[in-house]
């Protein structure tokens, strides 16, 4: 997002097979950050200058960020383990988000309506109803 305007959004699967939940996080950690560097590169090709930010709810991911190697972590993909160079060098910064007030929640589990609607505001999101104008005729 730039103030108001969406830049790029998208969802994907997860096509991996995690063996963990920790694994499954760091996966995902890792796509983000890709996209986020994408992001930085496009923004600085228009003339703006940022720093990418990846905010996340997964502590074991986080861990495996912050510290250098695999740890005890069993069977992971050490491809994955250049972001644990991002975070030294200071080039990503990756931020704790709590379950309770991530918005991403939104698209990924079954929330009530009330959290929803936190949610839909935080993400600048309407409920509309009918068509767009521009959208063809339904015969």
């Amino acid at each position: 997002m730039i103030g108001r305007h969406c830049i790029r959004s998208w969802s994907k699967t997860q096509a991996t097979i995690a063996l963990s939940s920790a694994e499954a996080e760091l996966i995902a950690l890792v796509k983000s950050t890709t996209e986020g560097i994408g992001m930085t590169s496009l923004m600085r090709d228009v003339g703006r200058a940022s720093k990418v930010q990846v905010y996340a709810d997964a502590s074991a991911a986080l861990g495996i960020v912050a510290r250098k190697g695999v740890g005890k972590v069993r069977h992971l993909d050490t491809s994955m383990l250049w972001i644990q160079q991002k975070e030294l060098k200071n080039s990503v910064e990756f931020l704790k988000v709590h379950g309770v007030v991530n918005p991403a929640d939104l698209m990924t589990k079954h929330l009530s309506a009330p959290v929803a609607a936190v949610h839909k505001e935080t993400l600048q999101m309407q409920d509309r109803s009918g068509r767009a104008k521009g959208a063809s005729e339904v015969r």
